[in-house]
């Protein structure tokens, strides 16, 4: 939907659906929602990565058993789930799909070959990320990547949040959104990942800072702070 098709005649933010600020009325999403979505954009590649860590069910992992002469066996040797957006088909062909539209309007070079799937990933979203200002000021379809963020990272971390059991609480998320205000989400350290991610805000969490912040000794800004 493109804001001309709202409701009345004070222009909306293609992303919240709230007014767009004074200032802002040009835009097709507000600088709010846009940072917001930079963040969760940036999030992508360390979940990514954090996903290797949840390819192999653990002991307990549900999963159809099959019993028959004799033998049983358990769940599939892998998480499909995490297998799956990792893959080529995954988390990367979705944002490349936004990539290309993105340069097809621009009139940009077709994005170069780029070897890995984790290597075509980080540079979508550098991508992406270096031309989202542009995208929030004019591009009519820029809910389209928004949703698919979310989306992806809602399955991401829908893996990553294993049983309580699996998982330690670290204390209140520290980050600080531009008027002060703290996040204040619970940040989990989910057994076997060298990072953390808040599922509120989207700032990451590398080992040394979210070691600090269960010692209790906060120094770090994070990675991602919420802007």
């Amino acid at each position: 939907m493109s804001r001309d098709e709202t409701r009345d005649e004070t222009p909306a933010c293609l992303l919240c659906d709230d007014a767009l600020p004074d200032g802002e009325t040009d835009r097709q999403a507000c600088t709010t929602c846009q940072a917001r979505l930079a963040r969760q954009l940036r999030a992508l590649p360390a979940l990514y990565h954090d996903l290797a860590h949840a390819l192999r069910p653990g002991p307990g992992a549900p999963g159809p058993r099959v019993t028959g002469g004799g033998s049983t066996y358990g769940q599939a040797p892998v998480n499909e789930g995490a297998l799956d957006l990792r893959a080529w088909g995954g988390m990367v062909s979705a944002l490349q799909a936004h990539e290309d539209d993105w340069r097809r309007v621009l009139k940009a070079a077709p994005a170069p070959a780029r070897g890995s799937v984790e290597g075509a990933l980080t540079a979508a979203v550098e991508f992406l990320g270096a031309h989202l200002w542009w995208a929030c000021q004019s591009y009519p379809h820029v809910d389209g990547l928004a949703n698919d963020v979310r989306q992806l990272r809602a399955a991401a971390l829908s893996i990553l949040s294993p049983p309580t059991g699996d998982s330690t609480r670290l204390g209140p998320c520290p980050a600080q959104y531009e008027d002060g205000t703290l996040c204040g989400a619970t940040l989990r350290y989910i057994r076997g990942a060298d990072s953390i991610t808040c599922r509120r805000c989207g700032s990451h969490y590398r080992q040394a800072a979210w070691l600090a912040l269960a010692a209790d000794n906060w120094t770090d800004e994070p990675e991602g702070a919420p802007a």
